[in-house]
């Protein structure tokens, strides 16, 4: 889905709505705006997001970017 170029880099970087439409094709809905990352996302590999759900409740979501 994403242009790769050949140092495990991806072109551009992935954003709290691709992850949040990923989770959703899962039958995981979360808003897009509650989801942060530490750092921009712009290589493959497994990293980590935080996702508020609740005022109360912070989750934090390992995921992998795969080359497709």
């Amino acid at each position: 889905k994403y242009t790769l170029y050949v140092f495990r880099k991806i072109f551009g970087s992935i954003t709290a709505t691709q992850l949040a439409d990923a989770l959703k094709e899962q039958q995981i809905v979360v808003d897009r705006k509650s989801i942060t990352f530490g750092r921009p996302i712009k290589e493959l590999g497994t990293h980590a997001a935080t996702i508020v759900l609740h005022k109360e409740v912070v989750h934090t979501l390992a995921f992998s970017v795969t080359a497709a």
